[in-house]
């Protein structure tokens, strides 16, 4: 698996942020429980992450997509969401629309998070008070990681090295953390 510029971005043009990822949800036959929004809040309470935008995206019966409005996704679920409000920065675009709109079925909506990892935020400020500077950072899609690893073992297993080497076993050769 080799790194490309898309996963990785100069800790200089963060300025002291963690890293930022998002999640889109879709909402199956519009069903919506207070739940999913409730484990989110937990990340937060516990200080997890940052949520720094939360929108909605709906595909209409006849295909048009939109952003929706807090009130409405909690009037159609009848649900309070009243602590989400504001949350929404308007980081999305309408490309953005158009990119979640079109994974959608008609008549369904999605849930789009924005958020901040303030967990490693800690790591990343304690070893630069060490002198360490944190010059490169990214996210490896988890499809990429399976990959890399099934072609390791795959190459492994032609190889003459005991399964033990391939993975974990202490040595530091091929140990994922």
């Amino acid at each position: 698996m080799a790194l490309d510029d898309s996963m990785l971005s100069s800790a200089e043009e963060q300025d002291g942020l963690g890293p930022i990822d998002y999640l889109v949800f879709e909402f199956e036959a519009g069903q919506v429980h207070a739940e999913d929004f409730a484990v989110l809040l937990e990340a937060v309470d516990a200080g997890a992450v940052r949520v720094l935008d939360l929108e909605f995206i709906v595909k209409d019966h006849d295909g048009r997509m939109r952003k929706a409005e807090l009130p409405e996704l909690a009037e159609r679920a009848r649900l309070d969401l009243t602590i989400w409000e504001g949350v929404a920065s308007g980081l999305l675009d309408e490309s953005d629309v158009v990119e979640v709109g079109s994974t959608l079925a008609p008549g369904r909506f999605a849930a789009i998070v924005i958020y901040e990892n303030l967990s490693i935020l800690a790591v990343t400020r304690r070893v630069a008070a060490h002198g360490l500077r944190l010059i490169a950072d990214g996210r490896i899609p988890p499809e990429a990681v399976l990959e890399a690893l099934d072609a390791a073992d795959a190459a492994d297993q032609l190889s003459d090295r005991p399964a033990s080497a391939r993975r974990g076993d202490g040595s530091g050769e091929g140990t994922v953390i």
